[in-house]
């Protein structure tokens, strides 16, 4: 009986322990900003739906065997992740000292504006400037600073009941995806942003019965639009990549948007779109597979001592050994071979197996579990005391944790370019600047989180 015979058992357990930890987040005094359930959902995304598209009979478009191979690894990680993110954050949280209020905070409106202008001006000057490694790096944190201030926008206005403002900004939110989709011909880079600040959002609006239901149509609609991307993504990326006029990417991606499918479990081609790009457990499960045969050796950490060297610039160290980008790693482990053109991602579950196996999974994720949880508290107690600042430093970085499908290298080079960015953000307003978003005295303070 072949490892796919208990399928069915692995997606439901995973199902279980996501809900735990997104309900965890959702208990009275808990305080959060919603990287914890940014980073399940977008592991959902990986793993779970690639798993469970394979308990539709009669569907094999890879060796289920295989999937279920590299899916029950990722039902340990999201196992050791509850670990990590219910249990042990929380009590690391408890050694967290609780800053006073100091004079040094403003308590100003947290600058949106500011963070979405930085963030657009960095993320249209990588499109156009130099590659020079060091600020390339700083810079591909304009992304993050789009979605913080996209958040904070959101944050502003529900402070303060401006349901209008609100909508506005959601709206933006909202449309991430297609800006990618026109501006890179990339999904997924959107995709990742908007879930990071809806669940961002959903975590001082604390939606009810009527968000959930809002959530799981948003999901259908979410995948409605994957599935009808992918039919057209060779059209839309030969338009893009080709450098055409912004009107004619816009014109082609009206164009997919107005022959929408409507996401068919039933329907092999659309599994076929979500097997294809959707389902890192193919991959994992071949990187079982190739090392329990003996074809390679495991990696002993190397990864995580290469993951260490990235937090050293290059323009301290130019010739670092180390660069982002996992696919030559991905088919040492696996025995597969890519195409020279095609963008393989390693994912944090393999990259935590091929170095110790179960053992490697197990400690990797509740590690990443209490790290994500320590910080998404830390960065909501900043914000929720008015320290905008405090509040950027955290959760800016934070957001570059929630690369579920990149490596270890990308995660923590990211992060240290986030506090750079961040650092050099603040520098930008002078304490008691006019920086706020809204008017200070119409603030009511405490209103956001009196139901935390």
């Amino acid at each position: 009986m072949g490892a796919s015979a208990h399928l069915a058992n692995w997606v439901a357990a995973w199902a279980v322990l996501a809900g735990l930890v997104l309900l965890s987040n959702r208990r009275r005094g808990a305080l959060g900003t919603g990287l914890v359930a940014a980073y399940v959902l977008n592991l959902a995304l990986n793993h779970w739906l690639g798993g469970a598209i394979y308990l539709q009979p009669g569907y094999l478009s890879s060796d289920p065997d295989i999937v279920a191979l590299g899916f029950q690894q990722s039902t340990l990680a999201m196992a050791a992740f509850a670990v990590g993110a219910i249990l042990l954050g929380p009590a690391l949280v408890r050694f967290v000292p609780v800053r006073q209020a100091s004079a040094r905070i403003s308590h100003e409106s947290p600058p949106a504006r500011l963070c979405l202008a930085v963030g657009l001006a960095a993320f249209v000057g990588m499109a156009v400037l130099p590659s020079v490694p060091t600020l390339n790096a700083i810079g591909s944190q304009g992304w993050g600073l789009l979605s913080v201030g996209l958040g904070l926008g959101c944050w502003n206005a529900w402070r303060i009941r401006r349901s209008h403002a609100f909508l506005l900004w959601l709206t933006g939110t909202l449309l991430l995806p297609f800006v990618t989709i026109v501006s890179q011909g990339f999904l997924g880079f959107g995709t990742v942003a908007t879930v990071a600040i809806l669940s961002f959002v959903a975590s001082f609006s604390r939606p009810g019965w009527k968000g959930l239901i809002g959530a799981l149509v948003l999901t259908y609609l979410a995948l409605s639009v994957f599935v009808t991307y992918m039919r057209d993504r060779s059209q839309i990326r030969e338009v893009v990549w080709g450098g055409a006029p912004l009107a004619e990417r816009v014109d082609q991606v009206a164009q997919t948007v107005v022959s929408l499918e409507w996401f068919d479990p039933s329907n092999t081609d659309h599994l076929d779109r979500v097997d294809t790009r959707l389902n890192q457990n193919v991959l994992v499960g071949q990187a079982v597979s190739y090392l329990d045969a003996g074809l390679v050796e495991y990696a002993q950490g190397d990864t995580v001592w290469n993951g260490v060297l990235a937090l050293v610039p290059r323009a301290i160290w130019p010739g670092k050994p180390v660069a982002a980008g996992s696919g030559g790693l991905v088919a040492r482990y696996t025995g597969i071979v890519f195409a020279s053109e095609t963008s393989v991602g390693i994912g944090n579950v393999m990259e935590a197996y091929i170095s110790f196996g179960v053992a490697g999974v197990l400690v990797a994720f509740t590690l990443l579990g209490a790290i994500i949880a320590v910080v998404d508290w830390i960065a909501a107690r900043r914000l929720r005391d008015g320290d905008w600042r405090g509040f950027l430093l955290w959760y800016l970085p934070g957001l570059s944790l929630l690369q579920v499908g990149g490596s270890f290298v990308e995660i923590t080079s990211s992060v240290g370019a986030a506090w750079i960015a961040a650092q050099l953000l603040i520098r930008l307003v002078r304490p008691g600047a006019a920086v706020a978003d809204t008017p200070r005295n119409t603030v009511r303070t405490g209103a956001a989180w009196s139901r935390v």
